[in-house]
């Protein structure tokens, strides 16, 4: 999922920022991923301490594990900024 951040194509590392609302597009490929996430019996869903991950887990699932291995890369202050192509 997207935040406002990806759409404006700024460096977001560890940025505590929402995720955008799926457009319909995306609730779609929502809904088949759900369905191979139950067929598949996926056992462990993690995500990272940042609340862009358990909305997007939030989504597909009912539980998911908080991992802090997994937090972005903090930018510092170059958080915000345009990335560069």
């Amino acid at each position: 999922m997207q935040t406002r951040y990806n759409v404006l194509s700024l460096l977001q590392g560890r940025l505590d920022i929402s995720i955008l609302p799926p457009d319909p597009d995306q609730q779609s490929i929502i809904e088949k991923n759900k369905n191979k996430i139950t067929q598949e019996s996926c056992t462990h869903i993690l995500v990272s301490n940042l609340k862009r991950t358990w909305e997007t887990a939030d989504l597909y699932v009912n539980s998911y594990t908080v991992e802090p291995l997994l937090d972005e890369l903090d930018f510092g202050e170059w958080e915000g900024q345009k990335k560069v192509p």
